[in-house]
């Protein structure tokens, strides 16, 4: 939540009860769990996540929809930039980001 300033990655809500921890790589160990390896999106958009049907553009910084989520109410997230940390050791890694955007086939 500090990373993000409490607010979603992709959109910016910052309703205390809507972000969730979305992990761009599976994380099996309490461990793993590194600020780097997530982002913090609001509840709904982390389910289109964990489907694969937003990733993020390691080029730009920004938000990919699926051609089917782009004809909805989620449009206006298409080509929006990720909001990042003020600090880049917060940054998610962009390697994670580069496989799942592959993974998802977008």
């Amino acid at each position: 939540m500090a990373a993000y300033s409490g607010r979603c990655a992709s959109n910016g809500c910052n309703v205390t009860e809507a972000p969730d921890v979305a992990h761009i790589s599976p994380c099996r160990r309490k461990a793993a769990n590194d600020v780097r390896k997530g982002l913090l999106l609001r509840a709904d958009i982390h389910d289109l996540f964990d489907i694969g049907l937003i990733a993020g553009d390691t080029e730009t910084m920004s938000v990919v929809l699926s051609i089917e989520v782009r004809a909805t109410k989620y449009s206006y997230l298409h080509g929006k930039e990720v909001r990042l940390s003020g600090d880049e050791n917060l940054w998610p890694r962009k390697e994670a980001l580069a496989s799942y955007k592959s993974w998802s086939q977008l």
